[in-house]
């Protein structure tokens, strides 16, 4: 019994200590700075209303959301986004972190590059109503490491790690979503979930005039081919670099009707019963290698190298080494 009432006292002497840590560790007054000094730019809930973007640097970058996708308005057209990128650079924004307060003098905002004429300019804006955030992106510091920033409409100036430029700096084609497969764009199709690919060569492509892989078991069957000399891997690897094929970007100037773009063509099944279709021109002096897929009203182009990677002979499925690279 002595035994067992020294552990009981001994548990909650523990348990009282261990409560005394934690309320120091809470209380202590330069943890408790630290967590005063955290700052965000912008409220979780109030991001949640965002539906456009525009980033000013140079050159305008306009994200539009639409029926819950984002899009990149350009040239008169919606073009998909690449999803986790707007949401990862929105993030930047509701993350709480060190922003020091560096100035609230008015005069201090030229030194720091954030006059309105100057700096770059990020606007949040959602449904009707003011901007929920205009922010102004300035210089960076003596190393490099940090920006300084401020509210348009407020005079108080802040210093944070710069993960900005990255994004407010780049092409409009790094927003893009150019996967041909769009569906594949954050995560990638499981191979698994394709079951048919019907490939229709182009005259200009060595191979049969079409190919037809069908998902058999956890392999592959291909029609007037004996499986037993088929190379799984390999076709494993070339369903796989067709449905996340990438573009270099889109084409503004013509049309996913436009015949050249009809040389060859694509056709993946998926499990679900979703059919996606890829037209593709044929690479030559005239004209690059250009893509239209089903469903989609734009071009896609891509480089030309693309073409031989995603049109093969037969000999390359049945593990020919010469056959790897034309």
């Amino acid at each position: 019994m002595k035994y067992k009432n020294k552990l009981v006292v001994l548990s909650a002497l523990i348990a009282v200590l261990a409560i005394l840590y934690i309320f120091g560790m809470l209380f202590e007054p330069a943890r408790r700075d630290s967590r005063l000094a955290l700052y965000s730019w912008m409220d979780v809930r109030m991001a949640e209303r965002i539906d456009r973007i525009i980033i000013q640097s140079g050159d305008t970058l306009i994200l539009s959301l639409i029926n819950n996708k984002w899009y990149v308005s350009y040239n008169n057209n919606f073009y998909p986004a690449r999803q986790m990128r707007v949401t990862d650079f929105i993030g930047l924004f509701t993350r709480r972190d060190s922003y020091p307060v560096r100035s609230n003098s008015p005069s201090s905002h030229g030194r720091f590059g954030l006059t309105e004429a100057s700096a770059s300019q990020i606007v949040f804006s959602g449904g009707i109503g003011p901007p929920l955030l205009r922010l102004l992106i300035g210089l960076g510091d003596a190393l490099g490491n940090n920006v300084y920033m401020r509210k348009l409409e407020q005079n108080e100036v802040r210093s944070g790690e710069d993960r900005f430029t990255a994004y407010i700096m780049a092409d409009r084609s790094s927003w893009y979503n150019l996967r041909l497969v769009q569906e594949s764009e954050d995560y990638g199709f499981e191979i698994n979930s394709v079951q048919r690919l019907t490939v229709f060569q182009s005259q200009n492509a060595p191979g049969s005039p079409s190919q037809i892989f069908i998902r058999s078991g956890r392999g592959w069957s291909m029609a007037g081919v004996n499986s037993a000399e088929l190379d799984m891997g390999r076709i494993d690897s070339y369903v796989r670099s067709i449905i996340n094929a990438e573009a270099d970007d889109f084409e503004y100037d013509i049309s996913s009707d436009d015949p050249r773009i009809n040389d060859s063509r694509i056709v993946i099944e998926f499990g679900n019963g979703d059919i996606r279709s890829l037209s593709f021109s044929f690479p030559d002096e005239n004209t690059p290698l250009l893509a239209a897929v089903s469903g989609f009203d734009f071009v896609f182009y891509l480089p030309d190298r693309m073409f031989y990677e995603l049109f093969r002979d037969d000999a390359y499925f049945m593990g020919d080494p010469y056959s790897v690279t034309r």
